[in-house]
Order: C-alpha cells, then sequence, then structure tokens
C-alpha cells in the first residue's frame, strides 16, 4: 500500500470517526501545580527554615538578645555585635581571591591545536566572568548560605550583553521534597517571584495573547484598563521546571487505558496566582543540560544527610554571641551600681538634702555645725570582676569556633611565638576549608 492509497475497510471502518486527542483541563493543571507549591511551604522544614532565615537577618543587623529575656533582665544591657565581622570575614576568607580560571586540555601539552583551542575557551570563560559580573553574584550566593545554610544561582540569559550568565535567585526556591537536597533527584523545582504588573507585561518572553488575557483579567470592572496603582501592584509568578511533563498524574488514566495526549516530560511552565491558564509553556528549555543536571546550582554550607535545609552555621556561633552579650551587661550593671554615689544627709542640719542630686561642681551650701555631721557617701563596694573575665573565655571561644581569631583579624601581638601563629592560623584554614571546598564545586 502507498502512502496515498486509503487503509483497507478492516482497519478502518467507513462509518467511525478517527479518534481525537483529549482535551487539556488547564484550569485544572493549575490548581494542581499552585496546590502543589502551597503544600511544599506548607511543610515542617520549610516553615523552620523560614523562621530562620527572618532571625538570621535580624541577628546581622544587630538584633541579639531576645525581648523576653530583655524583659526579665529589666537593665542595663550590651548588644556587642560580633557575628557580623565574623560573617564578613567568613565571607571574604573563603572569597578571598577571584577563582583562577584555567582551561587544560586532556591530552595535555603535546597537541598543539588542542592548546590552541583550550586557550580559546580559557580566554572566552574569563571574559564571561568578568563581563556578566559573575564574582559578585558568587558572593551573594555565599553570604547567603551563611546566613540561610542553602543559596541558589540560576543559569539564565543574559539579553543585554547576549551571554548565557548565572545570577544569585532572590526569589523563594521551592524543589521537590524527595529530592533530599540533592537536585539530580527532583522531579520540579520553581522559582516563586513577587513581580510588579507593569512589568509582567512589558516582558516579550510572554506570547501577546497572554498579556492581553492579564490586562482583562486585572482591570477593574472589566474596563480594559489598569490604573497606574494597579501596574505597581505585585503579583506572584512561579518559574516552574518539570521533568514528568505539564500534567504527572496522566499516568494514572494511561494506566488505566484512556487515551492520554502525548507531550514532552521536559517543560518550562509559567503560573501566576489568580490566573487560570499558563502563561508560557516551553518544551525541553535547556537543551544544553545533561538529563540529571539542573538549570539551578545549589550551595549548601552545612550539609545534613535526608535533609533539604539543614542547619545554617550562624547557629553555631549565636549561643556563644549572646552569652557574651549577658555577660557584658550584668558587668556594665554591676560597675555603674558600684559607681554611683548615694549621699545620706541628715535633714535638720540640710533639710534641702534632695538637691544634691542636682548640684553643679563645687557649689557652696551653708549648714548649721559641723559639715561632716550634714551628709555622709555610703560605700557600695566593688564591682564583681568575675562576669568581665567569663565574657573574655567566651570571646577565646568563639574566636576558636568561629576561626575569626587575631591573626585571621591581622591584629597579632608581638607575645605570640611563631608556633602559636601558626596554630592558629592552622585553625582558621581549617574551619574555611569545607566551606572552600563546597564554593569550588558549586562554581
Amino acid at each position: 500500500m502507498t502512502a496515498t492509497e486509503a487503509p483497507p475497510q478492516s482497519l478502518w471502518d467507513q462509518d467511525a470517526e478517527p479518534p481525537t486527542k483529549p482535551e487539556r483541563d488547564t484550569k485544572a493543571l493549575c490548581m494542581f501545580w499552585l496546590r502543589r507549591f502551597k503544600e511544599r511551604k506548607d511543610k515542617e522544614d520549610f516553615q523552620e527554615w523560614e523562621k530562620l532565615k527572618k532571625k538570621a537577618r535580624a541577628f546581622f543587623k544587630g538584633d541579639l538578645l531576645e525581648e523576653d529575656a530583655r524583659k526579665a533582665w529589666q537593665g542595663e544591657t550590651v548588644e556587642l555585635n560580633m557575628f557580623r565581622p565574623i560573617a564578613n570575614f567568613f565571607v571574604n576568607a573563603i572569597f578571598s581571591l577571584n577563582p583562577n580560571i584555567a582551561v587544560r586540555p586532556a591530552d595535555g601539552r603535546a597537541n598543539e591545536q588542542t592548546l590552541g583551542w583550550a586557550s580559546a575557551v580559557e580566554a572566552w570563560v574569563k571574559y564571561v566572568w568578568r563581563e556578566c559580573k559573575l564574582q559578585k553574584e558568587t558572593k551573594r550566593c555565599l553570604k547567603a548560605a551563611f546566613l540561610d545554610n542553602v543559596a541558589t544561582a540560576k543559569l539564565d540569559y543574559d539579553p543585554a550583553r547576549d551571554l548565557w550568565r548565572t545570577r544569585w535567585c532572590s526569589g523563594l526556591f521551592l524543589v521537590d521534597p524527595e529530592c533530599h537536597g540533592d537536585l539530580t533527584r527532583a522531579k520540579w523545582w520553581a522559582e516563586e517571584l513577587e513581580i510588579p504588573a507593569l512589568r509582567i507585561l512589558q516582558d516579550e518572553a510572554i506570547p501577546r495573547e497572554k498579556r492581553a488575557m492579564l490586562v482583562e483579567k486585572w482591570a477593574p470592572g472589566g474596563s480594559g484598563r489598569i490604573g497606574d496603582a494597579g501596574l505597581d501592584t505585585p503579583k506572584t509568578l512561579y518559574y516552574l521546571y518539570t521533568r514528568e511533563g505539564a500534567n504527572p498524574a496522566s499516568v494514572v488514566a494511561e494506566l488505566a487505558g484512556e487515551p492520554v495526549e502525548p507531550e514532552a516530560k521536559k517543560k518550562l511552565i509559567l503560573l501566576c496566582e489568580g490566573i487560570d491558564e499558563f502563561l508560557l509553556e516551553v518544551d525541553d528549555p535547556c537543551p544544553y543540560l545533561d538529563e540529571d543536571e539542573a538549570n539551578y546550582a545549589w550551595l549548601c554550607m552545612e550539609e545534613m544527610p535526608g535533609e533539604l535545609y539543614g542547619t545554617p552555621v550562624w547557629q553555631m556561633l549565636m549561643g556563644l554571641c549572646n552569652s557574651l552579650n549577658w555577660l557584658m551587661s550584668y558587668h556594665v550593671a554591676t560597675m555603674k551600681k558600684a559607681a554611683t554615689k548615694v549621699v545620706l544627709t541628715n535633714k535638720e542640719q540640710m533639710p534641702n538634702g534632695a538637691e544634691l542630686t542636682t548640684l553643679p561642681h563645687y557649689s557652696q551650701f551653708d549648714v548649721k555645725g559641723d559639715p561632716k555631721s550634714a551628709a555622709h557617701v555610703l560605700d557600695l563596694g566593688l564591682g564583681d570582676l568575675s562576669a568581665l573575665e567569663g565574657a573574655k573565655a567566651i570571646k577565646e571561644w568563639l574566636d576558636v569556633v568561629s576561626g575569626f581569631n587575631e591573626i585571621a583579624q591581622g591584629q597579632s601581638s608581638g607575645r605570640k611565638t611563631a608556633t602559636e601563629s601558626e596554630n592558629l592560623q592552622r585553625n582558621t584554614s581549617l574551619v574555611t576549608k569545607g566551606p572552600n571546598e563546597t564554593l569550588d564545586e558549586f562554581i
């Protein structure tokens, strides 16, 4: 049978209609994915991570002591922000030098042609690193990971420079909880962003008919026009990357013998809260990646097997920083009380003794009789120096744990021997060794 001949009657009944493709319920699919995102954010590990993120930023800015503890103390408080210089040192120590970008051919230096290719690739990578400011983006990721334990960077396209680049993800990164911190195992991941309506309508990557639909949806009373205030209203977008297609549940219908529309498994889907259709759907959006690779890089400072977010590094230092501040607060309170001059006055000889609290320096007061019997300064004793000694011990411990010792600060005194200085330097290197290796792999 040729391509132009009709199929035999046994294969195609003339009275029967050809099978039709099942219609896809896009509204149900939008609800499915938005529900998935909400369920992920409602999980206990994500909720705890969100709380720690807020606490880390407040701690970094100097909000060190808990409000309940401050109220219970009801005294002078000292809030010395030791965490901020430690965090900055930690980031700078790891990222002290630009990466040494070098491309070496596998067959060594024997082949001149291969060496020329390698040199060209090396020059190109260095140009992209410099032109796209990847050093700054990588440093942002490192600092975010120090505070949150995890940070993400996305590989995307820079239309202004016509280059591929990586950038730190400022949005909320949601990932398949079954991947357990390994993106190669994830079936889906998404970046949640809050963007003004105007920027969404200006995005030419979204088809024009979809943007026209958004204007109709967002225009008040179906007027077809959005006011200035409406254009600045933030909208929540989800850039979803999936390895299981737009409808993962289609496997159920397939196993039940129902007709299923074939579709690509790898997809980029753009969703918006409040909109019941996809704004964008692209098959195989990252053809340059291997089968198990993602277009996001995951930087984790302290990996905990089986956990996605782990424990941030700053929590290890929080207890020591707070202990140091409470000891200093106690020391200041006791020394202030000891320095206070309490004066006892004889009202018979000095009826206006209360005015002593506001006396200017060397003021003269007349009293009846012997001046020595008119007033007496009460000795409250010496302040308690044990708290200060405890604070010094905590500070030394903090230097050891954080690696931010006097050698690392460049303030080593001549009292340190060469061996002691070498040990301090080695301690700093050990503290930063793990994060150094993690950052190298991330880059």
